[in-house]
């Protein structure tokens, strides 16, 4: 695969994560995300007192997970050998070991802020959202089942 074709396939994952984030369900959770963290902000103050860290805008680096998802997406895409999808179990592996440590580390990140407990798992169910996105996306280009 040429790095084209990479990253031609990347983006086109990245902009189907995107287009499930407008689905009813997930743009409903996304929504709600969005205002919990500016009720948050409003009520908190977290950037007032000390209560939010510099370094815990680290926080952000869970949106590492879905480049990452994505790019296990594309470099273990299911084979078509015999016209029917096979699906990458080794992909598989990979998409399903990554998704696990972004909840382990979501649930780190909670107990680090947990001065600001409201706002960081406000944003961290957003970020979540996006890596559960990307991880659907990758998941059906490594099982072949297109939808």
């Amino acid at each position: 695969m040429g790095h084209t074709q990479f990253f031609q396939d990347f983006l086109h994952l990245f902009f189907w994560n995107l287009a499930l984030l407008g689905l009813k369900p997930f743009s409903l959770l996304v929504l709600l995300s969005v205002a919990s963290c500016i009720v948050a902000l409003v009520v908190q103050k977290p950037f007032r007192g000390g209560g939010w860290r510099r370094s815990d805008w680290l926080i952000l680096t869970q949106l590492l997970f879905a480049p990452a998802l994505l790019i296990v997406g594309v470099l273990y895409s299911a084979s078509e050998n015999s016209g029917l999808p096979q699906q990458n179990s080794m992909g598989q592996q990979l998409l399903s070991g990554l998704f696990y440590l972004s909840i382990v580390t979501a649930l780190l990140w909670l107990y680090r802020t947990r001065k600001q407990l409201w706002l960081s798992a406000s944003l961290l169910a957003l970020l979540e959202l996006l890596v559960i996105g990307a991880g659907f996306a990758a998941a059906v280009s490594i099982s072949g089942n297109w939808l």
